[in-house]
């Protein structure tokens, strides 16, 4: 089953190269994705965004690292997509809030806060940046490279 991958914003961009090195299609938009199962990626300012994609059909997962999630819509039961949502210690109270929230509406979802990490930490921050490419990996479903 071929998979897409939507990266959204300037800093997922930068992960494309990457995940077309995993044998991933990247994608412009949901829409444009020509793949079966169709995930969406976001950094920072844009993990919202690339978050809230988990509302509509047609998305397989939602990826959002670095940023604030959307928890009012996790508590309304919008969300249909399972979600990894994986934050610095700063975002602590509203990811716990998020994941709580799909877990009360049967949404499958993993939660990952790094503990004495700041914003801004994909690239600058070793274990964390080794972490998250093992989780993204995982949640996509590609296995690591030999």
């Amino acid at each position: 089953m071929p998979t897409a991958v939507v990266l959204l914003g300037r800093q997922a961009a930068a992960l494309g190269t990457d995940l077309e090195r995993l044998g991933l299609e990247t994608a412009a938009s949901v829409d444009t994705a020509s793949a079966d199962r169709v995930f969406v990626v976001g950094v920072g300012p844009d993990a919202q965004a690339a978050l809230l994609h988990g509302t509509r059909d047609g998305v397989t997962g939602v990826v959002g690292i670095d940023g604030r999630p959307p928890v009012e819509e996790a508590r309304a039961g919008a969300f249909r997509a399972p979600v990894l949502a994986i934050v610095a210690e700063a975002d602590e109270g509203d990811a716990y809030a998020f994941a709580k929230a799909l877990t009360n509406h049967g949404v499958l979802n993993e939660t990952v806060v790094y503990d004495e990490v700041e914003r801004g930490f994909l690239g600058t921050h070793e274990r964390a940046t080794a972490d998250v490419w093992k989780l993204l990996r995982r949640f996509i479903g590609v296995p690591a490279p030999a």
